[in-house]
């Protein structure tokens, strides 16, 4: 049994985690029947792990999106999580075809030149068109069988892009039983990018893992099947929370919270083994005593605004860069392998710091430190040999200037 009394958490605080786990067993999910729809005798070749039993903690997504169709859209939720064959992804239909990005994000895949729908029953296949999506919190996001073209010209890979930006229309190209998005959310796992098949962009379950996307402005902060929603940018402000009478969430339940000011348990709160919750307040959350997160549960209570997520990034402004992309700073090569060089022009004398992050924005090299440089052009080469493969940030800060560029690093 675990229990807080009368725990807080309050800016500048930001996380609390709380992953209970016995041993070496982690996300084992061994309650919950998924539907036997695809289960081998109908011959659903993707459709792998759906006759297997499954139970959480259900991972929740780090991120917060807001609904992917283009805003006043009703949106109707045909298969959620826990009953989308593979698990894991959400199916949708809107009565308006514009998909909009659910976050600010980079993408990073498009695929929109294939035309052909199949069931992939008998064995059969065709190829998806989607867009893969990546966030400044480490979360990926697909949207997938969109119709043909669709994709706007002005959008390439790479490119930045915010939140509600149209990205294609609605389709039924590939493996789809009719008109619809597939949407679906993923972590890497042990990598710094997203690991995923070309044809199809498949996700491979050694290197990545899907969550259940947190979405703003619905009741329940998740989708749920059979369910309809109206689709919007995420809201403001989000309500008061306090648990009033004792709630017990049971193995494979889960509970989101989103709340801008405070969110308090008076009363009793109990997750049981292989439950997850989420708890996101504004400026405080308060556990007292009767709060209880057992073996094998995974409880997260976090500070940020209603639509705040870990290291949302939903423009330059926000994380203070200003000059991305701009000429005053250059990396080459890029991608690399060992050595990378950084070239840049300095305007006026000033102390110089160079860094290297991962997407998460934790510092893993620092090749220049408050070195000191006047007017002029310089370049300095530095050593990445010891980075492992993926996608990473070099940040240059001088005392007026920061500016962030990716760098990729190949092996």
């Amino acid at each position: 049994i675990y229990s807080l009394l009368k725990t807080h958490i309050m800016k500048p605080s930001l996380f609390l985690i709380l992953f209970l786990l016995a041993g070496s067993v982690a996300y084992s999910q061994a309650c919950i029947n998924v539907s036997t729809e695809c289960n081998g005798t109908n011959n659903y070749s993707y459709c792998y792990n759906c006759t297997a039993d499954h139970c959480g903690p259900y991972e929740l997504s780090k991120g917060i999106y807001r609904i992917p169709f283009e805003d006043g859209t009703s949106v109707e939720i045909t298969g959620d999580h826990f009953t989308h064959c593979p698990r894991g992804r959400i199916d949708m239909v809107g009565d308006d075809d514009n998909i909009v990005a659910a976050a600010d994000g980079w993408i990073r895949e498009i695929v929109d030149t294939n035309s052909e729908q199949c069931t992939c029953k008998g064995g059969t296949s065709c190829e998806n068109n989607y867009i893969w999506m990546e966030h400044a919190n480490g979360e990926w996001t697909k949207y997938t069988h969109m119709q043909t073209n669709s994709v706007p010209s002005s959008l390439n890979d790479d490119d930045w892009v915010s939140v509600g930006t149209l990205l294609g229309l609605q389709g039924d190209v590939g493996c789809a039983g009719g008109v619809h998005l597939h949407f679906e959310v993923a972590q890497p796992i042990d990598t710094n990018t997203l690991i995923y098949d070309p044809i199809g962009g498949y996700i491979n379950d050694t290197w990545a893992q899907n969550v259940i996307p947190v979405i703003c402005g619905i009741v329940g902060n998740v989708f749920e099947a059979d369910e309809s929603y109206i689709a919007n940018d995420c809201p403001s402000a989000c309500g008061g929370f306090l648990v009033p009478l004792p709630v017990t969430y049971s193995a494979g339940g889960f509970e989101v919270i989103l709340n801008n000011n405070a969110i308090e348990n008076s009363n009793d709160l109990t997750f049981e083994s292989w439950s997850s919750g989420l708890f996101q307040a504004g400026n405080e959350i308060v556990l007292t005593d009767g709060f209880h997160a057992r073996t094998n549960s995974a409880f997260t209570a976090r500070i940020g605004d209603c639509n705040e997520s870990p290291l949302r990034n939903s423009g330059p402004q926000d994380l203070s860069i200003q000059n991305i992309n701009t000429s005053s700073v250059g990396i080459y090569p890029n991608p690399a392998t060992a050595l990378v060089t950084i070239q840049w022009n300095m305007a006026e004398e000033s102390e110089v710091s160079v860094s290297i992050t991962d997407m998460g924005r934790r510092t893993l090299l620092q090749p220049m430190s408050r070195e000191l440089y006047d007017h002029g052009k310089y370049e300095k080469t530095f050593d990445v040999a010891s980075l492992a493969a993926g996608i990473y940030l070099v940040v240059f800060e001088t005392k007026n200037q920061r500016q962030i560029e990716k760098l990729v690093i190949q092996k």
